[in-house]
């Protein structure tokens, strides 16, 4: 399914750098909810939340990391944790 930007990403006057603070704080929200049974899960969000923090976002690193995540772990939350990020990366042109 396809989710149209104004879905994901409004139009409510937040500057490009807000809606990556956005997608980092949902990739906090993951890393702290992680039960940490998987180390897709449990080390993808840790270290996607690292490579976010630190800026410049390393496009090809996140989306490789992304798509491990979302292949090998065992649950809904490592195979969605990564779609905030996907999504900011392809609507901003990162």
């Amino acid at each position: 399914m396809k989710v149209a930007r104004s879905e994901l990403f409004p139009t409510i006057g937040l500057a490009k750098t807000q809606w990556l603070a956005v997608a980092l704080n949902l990739m906090r929200f993951f890393e702290d909810e992680s039960c940490g049974q998987c180390t897709p899960c449990r080390v993808g969000t840790e270290k996607a939340v690292k490579l976010m923090a630190k800026g410049p976002w390393d496009e090809a690193l996140l989306t490789e990391l992304s798509g491990a995540m979302r292949d090998a772990s065992i649950c809904g939350l490592g195979h969605t944790a990564s779609n905030a990020v996907l999504s900011a990366m392809k609507e901003f042109d990162l």
